[in-house]
């Protein structure tokens, strides 16, 4: 990226960031007046949870305006960015992504005598993808979507047209030839399906599955491409092409959260265990699933979370 371009965006975003900054503070103060009129404590689940989510939406917040920064500053040149410029620009992004995740952390531990221990970063993903389909979007629009507009699905699909395992490995062998970028692999298995089929039968069973599908399918719609492993059962793989690990986690941790909170389960608690791996060419079509299965394994042994094998380089 031209150094011009990138140190008029960087005058840009310390700009902006000062005023969301202040914007910021100030909805901590109102959401602490608001704690304190309805009498509740600031330990209290209900009062973590109101900030918590500005706190989520700050780290939106800070990556729009880094997007934003960007933009004004190609659009002030009179220039449109090139694929690499993209790559680069994107990874600035993701950037204050993980350094917002960082530094709540860092609070959180200075200020553990006083508060709840805390994660935001399943808020935040949500936010996080908000702003990737911005990004998209930019890049769709310049003509630089490649192999991820045409991978993915337009709508999203029902159970029953869901490829299986078979299509699996031929688009995942494909996009490791291509070597058009790292590629995210998500194994998903079920948590406490069995005893759904065993109260429901299995037509609570099916529909169950099919839930569950449409909620992993409404997350990596225009993202990547959904699968069922095989025609029966919980197992389901999603294929993320041009994907780093920040967003291929991001992405999981979505899934996670929606099927958590839309429960397929009725009146079981189904949730999701995750595990996923992010490659490259170097990597066979057989050892990504194998590594993203067994990061799913580890997962599994909590239930309904996420966890992620190392970068195969």
């Amino acid at each position: 990226m031209d150094k011009r371009i990138l140190d008029h965006a960087t005058a840009i975003y310390a700009r902006d960031l000062k005023q969301a900054y202040e914007q910021h503070a100030q909805q901590l103060r109102d959401i602490h007046a608001e704690i304190g009129r309805r009498g509740f404590q600031i330990r209290d689940g209900i009062a973590q949870g109101m900030i918590i989510a500005a706190d989520a939406s700050f780290v939106g917040k800070r990556m729009q305006v880094r997007l934003e920064s960007l933009r004004e500053a190609f659009k002030d040149a009179g220039l449109q960015p090139s694929t690499e410029d993209f790559g680069q620009i994107w990874k600035s992004i993701e950037e204050v992504y993980s350094t917002s995740l960082a530094q709540d952390r860092a609070k959180t531990s200075r200020l553990s005598g006083n508060t709840l221990d805390r994660d935001i970063e399943p808020a935040a993903a949500r936010h996080h993808d908000d702003v990737l389909a911005e990004f998209n979007v930019w890049r769709s629009r310049v003509g630089l979507a490649g192999v991820r507009q045409s991978f993915t699905d337009g709508k999203i699909p029902t159970l029953k047209e869901l490829p299986q395992k078979a299509n699996c490995v031929l688009d995942l062998k494909s996009l490791l030839d291509m070597n058009q970028g790292p590629v995210g692999v998500l194994y998903l298995d079920l948590d406490n399906f069995k005893a759904v089929n065993e109260k429901y039968l299995h037509e609570g069973g099916d529909s169950c599955i099919e839930q569950a599908a449409k909620i992993i399918g409404s997350v990596v719609q225009h993202k990547g491409r959904l699968y069922r492993l095989y025609s029966t059962g919980d197992e389901f793989v999603v294929i993320l092409p041009n994907c780093d690990r920040t967003e291929a986690m991001a992405t999981a941790e979505r899934i996670r959260s929606g099927i958590e909170d839309h429960n397929p389960g009725g009146e079981i608690q189904v949730t999701a265990s995750i595990g996923g791996v992010v490659v490259t060419n170097e990597a066979t079509t057989d050892e990504a699933l194998r590594r993203a299965d067994e990061a799913m394994f580890v997962a599994k042994q909590s239930k309904n979370k996420v966890h992620f094998d190392v970068l195969i380089l």
